[in-house]
């Protein structure tokens, strides 16, 4: 029987322990309990400014939208105006409308960047909030497992004398799922919000990466600007305003034209032989490929038959230009002779190299030229500088610094990306 007393004395002290250990989790939860997520969000004091730089990216976003709405009108009209132009007014309107599509394209961008630089903001805020809320979450939790941990320390002895009473034993058993529940609940709230911070920390080196990408293309889009200003100027200055003087301007870059494709003709039959002299291996398969004569990282402004070319009701554009850097070195697209290394009107100084298979290429507006005629040059040899930039010597009929590429088979002009090495 005293075995049996026993027995039910220790399981005494064990419940009122357990009793008084549940009172006092409670009150250590209610006293260091972990911060809601909710309620922190809703008194964040960065709330308004995020909702505020929200308002402003969207704002950003629709006026690129109604600015690209505009762009694609000018467009229209650019391609309208090349299909009709027969007088000097008519090539002017072409050429401003051209230069209104490109000021919008500077806008455009100017635009993307101050949205891509609203949206890091807000990135930014977000991120730090984020933080914050983590740092409060570890923090209470910090607290309570301290709190816990000095509980699990008492003894038996100690609880019983400190409360004789179980009454609300059921009641605090449902404290402690509560607890439990909150706990747990929490724990997920916090790995919902590291997993939400690492999306936002993401995205911010996304938007980073395409903030660096926009400054290029507004750099570019300026440059674009540039030329077309150039054209501008160019017109005026070799006709005065003169419709007269505009028809001859336009006949001799017509003249040009017709002499080099009857040049390079000529020079092809002529030099043919030479070609098909040499080693097999100088010849190679049934085609040529040809290395890009220089990087075209920058972009093509203009390719080959490009609708938007300014000249096309005078000649489609017989090759791709390539913006660089006035002064940039112009290497050999593939072993061959030099056939021609002169100056003309509209390519300025240019170069053409006649390789295997029937196949030559041109190389225009060079502002130096570094090879000369029935010379035999090596993929990749330094030919020349480019140019381009007007006024300066060499540019001949440019709106700014490129290199102009021809490729041409059997004499006839071919689409250069069809030969060019893919980078």
């Amino acid at each position: 029987m005293k075995r049996i007393h026993s027995k039910y004395y220790k399981c005494l002290i064990l419940i009122i322990a357990a009793v008084l250990i549940f009172v006092d989790f409670n009150q250590a939860f209610a006293q260091n309990g972990v911060v809601s997520i909710s309620s922190e969000e809703g008194s964040s004091p960065n709330k308004d400014e995020i909702e505020a730089l929200n308002e402003q990216v969207k704002e950003k976003q629709d006026l690129v939208d109604n600015l690209s709405q505009q762009m694609e009108i000018y467009k229209q009209k650019i391609v309208s105006k090349q299909s009709e132009i027969s007088s000097l007014q008519e090539q002017m309107e072409m050429v401003e409308n051209r230069i209104a599509k490109a000021e919008l394209d500077i806008q455009i961008v100017k635009t993307e960047l101050e949205g891509i630089n609203l949206e890091l903001s807000l990135l930014e805020k977000q991120i730090a909030e984020k933080e914050e809320l983590i740092s409060k979450q570890k923090e209470s939790l910090t607290k309570l497992i301290q709190r816990i941990n000095k509980l699990d320390q008492r003894t038996y002895l100690e609880v019983l004398l400190a409360n004789d009473s179980f009454s609300e034993f059921f009641d605090q058993i449902k404290y402690l799922e509560d607890i439990q529940a909150d706990l747990q609940t929490s724990v997920e709230e916090i790995k919902g919000l590291k997993t939400d911070l690492e999306t936002k920390r993401s995205l911010r080196e996304t938007k980073k990466t395409q903030l660096e990408a926009s400054k290029i293309q507004l750099e570019l889009n300026q440059e674009s600007l540039f030329e077309e200003f150039n054209l501008k100027n160019i017109l005026i200055e070799d006709t005065q305003s003169s419709e007269s003087m505009y028809r001859e301007l336009l006949n001799n870059i017509r003249q040009e034209k017709q002499y080099i494709d009857n040049q390079v003709s000529s020079l092809e039959d002529t030099l043919r032989e030479k070609i098909e002299a040499m080693d097999k291996a100088f010849s190679g398969g049934a085609d040529t490929l040809l290395s890009w004569p220089v990087s075209p990282a920058r972009g093509i402004t203009a390719y080959f038959h490009d609708p938007t070319y300014p000249f096309r009701y005078l000649f489609e554009h017989s090759g791709i230009d390539l913006r660089v850097y006035q002064g940039t070195p112009v290497a050999a697209a593939a072993p061959g002779y030099v056939v021609w290394a002169k100056q003309g009107k509209m390519y300025g100084n240019f170069v053409m190299i006649l390789h295997a298979n029937g196949i030559s290429t041109v190389y225009g507006h060079f502002s130096k030229i570094s090879v000369k005629v029935d010379e035999f040059v090596e993929r990749g040899d330094i030919i020349g500088l480019s140019g381009g930039m007007p006024g300066t010597p060499g540019a001949g009929l440019s709106t700014g610094p490129h290199l102009h590429f021809e490729v041409r088979k059997n004499g006839i002009p071919t689409n250069p990306l069809d030969y060019l090495i893919n980078q």
